[in-house]
């Protein structure tokens, strides 16, 4: 331990350190760095609950496995597909325009996708629909957010 790492009470600093003295929460001291962290963890967080409860609705809705092995198929086969062209979208298109418009068409499709639950009207083909759709945006937000 350095004698820097002791503060004036004798106790030990708490602040973990990269090389060079520099604090690894530093950057958040940055108030537009904390909101964008604060949504970036927000969204991440929304967008693996999604996913969740899209599972979780179809074995639900149809007690079947094969049901539920094709919406995540249909997860991943969109992501394979929609991945190139997402990322010739977000290099196209404005950055903060795409993170924007891809959260806002994902906010409106899952609001219908709660109001159908709601209703007592879901089925398969609605799920199915999301999880496309889910994917599909992601393979826009994923390029332009990390870009």
């Amino acid at each position: 331990m350095n004698e820097g790492d002791r503060r004036r009470d004798g106790g030990v600093r708490s602040e973990l350190r990269l090389g060079g003295g520099l604090s690894i929460f530093q950057p958040l001291r940055i108030p537009q760095y904390r909101r964008y962290m604060a949504a970036f963890l927000g969204s991440g967080v929304a967008f693996q609950t999604s996913q969740v409860a899209l599972g979780w609705q179809t074995f639900d809705l149809t007690d079947d496995v094969g049901a539920l092995g094709a919406v995540l198929f249909v997860l991943g086969a969109v992501q394979a597909v929609m991945a190139p062209i997402g990322g010739v979208i977000a290099d196209r298109w404005e950055r903060q325009r795409s993170i924007i418009g891809s959260h806002g068409i994902n906010i409106i499709g899952v609001i219908v996708m709660g109001v159908i639950a709601a209703t007592g009207n879901i089925q398969t083909w609605h799920l199915n629909l999301q999880s496309w759709l889910l994917r599909a945006i992601a393979a826009v937000n994923m390029p332009a957010s990390q870009a």
